[in-house]
């Protein structure tokens, strides 16, 4: 996922949750699941244009080829995955820090810092 994308997801969700912080706030699971489509196919759609540059710039004959994507899909799974949970992170900081019940000690717990 690209950075940026994920940088600017954060802040559209904080701002946007500091703004009505008189109204509950949605859980992760519901903000996620509202807008679980629109994020696939960007993720999707990032995936793709990443595998059309690397492919381009490693200039593999087909014996390596057949080596080299099967290793390279297990990694793009494991750092979409690790992307994910920092996504999910980050939401639940600008959500907390939007409601203002971020504690510094709730800042220094290990999955904030």
């Amino acid at each position: 996922m690209s950075r940026r994308l994920l940088c600017a997801a954060l802040f559209a969700a904080g701002f946007g949750l500091a703004a009505h912080a008189e109204e509950p706030l949605p859980s992760v699971e519901q903000v996620m699941s509202e807008h679980k489509e629109k994020i696939n196919n960007q993720i999707e759609t990032i995936n793709y244009n990443r595998k059309r540059v690397v492919g381009a710039n490693m200039g593999l004959d087909s014996q390596q080829a057949e080596t080299f994507w099967p290793i390279y899909a297990l990694y793009r799974n494991e750092m979409d995955g690790l992307n994910r949970e920092t996504f999910q992170l980050l939401f639940e900081y600008g959500r907390a820090y939007g409601s203002g019940v971020v504690t510094n000690e709730d800042a220094s717990k290990d999955g904030l810092k």
